[in-house]
């Protein structure tokens, strides 16, 4: 796409962007987000009430509890709401990870802001609140909401270098640079890239512009042209079994007390929005995450054919329970719940005890109101 064109796409997105309402949005919840944290972060002592967290949550994540596909939010961080609530109690009893933070907030210079998002990362070196990752979500997300002026609102990393690569925003590569420095200097790629097109505006404007007008262009798979064309039967199969999984994760939803009664959710408020979804940090999502009455983690993933390759993508997700949950030496089980029985996927699950492999069943019964309503 040549300067032409994407001024030609800018002029079209300012038609229809209210500048004045959206800077005033966020100069609103960035003063939330500041009373907050001076107020109730900072100081030390006092408890911290999921009420008031979630209040927060709704400014920085689209998936915060509350929110509507209408509602001002900085971006969809991938944190599930127990994860920011974990997270921010953690920060508040924790006088180095709050200072840290707040200095941050704070810095107008580059190299120490860039040192301190470092030295954050090495303070926070095991800890497992969510608020360090290669992404630098939660960061980046607090930092925009903190500073809304000076800081663009797309929270990954890995999005934002596809913004860079796509429209030739840096000349030196940041993957291998140190987290402060990437997060840093990515910001500053991608404003300075933008302003120098003739888009002179405050950095929320540029980041919505990306996201409304553009993401189709950025946000491609970078090996498209490399990817082997399906038959039309080949993608219609696969659709199939792609709707049949997301309608029988709803039906077992709705269910699920009644389907597996020694489970509980990880995090209701977040999973019972998601259809019992959770999100990992890295995106990716595992179709129930539970606890059951012994306090164990048990992850339960969905498959209308079941197949050895299961197995692989549930120990995948078991690990990262492992690493990035467990705080009392939790055990971590796996299920497997599949329409169709797969022998070597049988086989496979002999050897990986923590693993267990059950059938969906689907029972459909007609009955009067009457009987409906006296077996309630």
């Amino acid at each position: 796409m040549d300067n032409s064109e994407l001024l030609k796409l800018w002029e079209d997105f300012k038609e229809k962007y209210n500048f004045e309402e959206k800077i005033q949005i966020w100069q609103n919840k960035s003063e939330q987000f500041k009373k907050f944290w001076n107020d109730k972060i900072l100081p030390d002592g006092g408890d911290l009430v999921d009420e008031e967290i979630d209040l927060i949550i709704k400014i920085l994540d689209s998936n915060g509890k509350g929110n509507t596909k209408s509602d001002e939010s900085v971006a969809r961080a991938m944190i599930a709401q127990g994860a920011w609530r974990r997270m921010f109690r953690e920060i508040h009893v924790s006088s180095d990870l709050k200072q840290t933070l707040n200095n941050i907030f704070l810095s107008v210079d580059e190299n120490k802001t860039q040192s301190e998002i470092d030295n954050l990362y090495k303070l926070n070196l095991g800890r497992k609140n969510f608020l360090t990752g290669e992404n630098g979500n939660a960061i980046n997300d607090m930092m925009f909401a903190y500073s809304p002026s000076r800081y663009v609102s797309i929270v990954s990393f890995n999005h934002r270098m596809k913004v860079i690569g796509y429209f030739g925003l840096q000349n030196s590569p940041l993957d291998s640079d140190s987290p402060g420095k990437r997060m840093v200097q990515s910001n500053k790629a991608i404003i300075d890239g933008f302003r120098s097109l003739g888009m002179e505006s405050f950095p929320r404007a540029i980041s919505d512009f990306l996201y409304t007008s553009l993401k189709n262009l950025w946000n491609k798979k970078q090996n498209d042209e490399e990817e082997v064309e399906e038959s039309e039967e080949e993608i219609s199969e696969e659709k199939i079994e792609q709707l049949n999984e997301e309608y029988y994760q709803k039906l077992i939803h709705r269910n699920f007390k009644k389907i597996f009664p020694d489970l509980s959710y990880v995090d209701d408020d977040y999973q019972n929005i998601h259809e019992g979804h959770y999100i990992t940090t890295e995106g990716k999502i595992m179709d129930f995450l539970c606890k059951d009455k012994a306090g164990d983690f048990v992850v339960v993933e969905l498959k209308v054919g079941g197949s050895d390759k299961s197995l692989g993508q549930i120990c995948r997700y078991m690990g990262w329970v492992k690493e990035n949950l467990c705080e009392n030496n939790e055990k971590v089980k796996g299920l497997i719940v599949s329409e169709q029985r797969d022998i070597q996927l049988g086989y496979a699950i002999k050897v990986v005890p923590d693993v267990s492999f059950k059938r969906m069943w689907l029972d459909v019964k007609v009955v009067s109101w009457n009987d409906t309503e006296s077996n309630k």
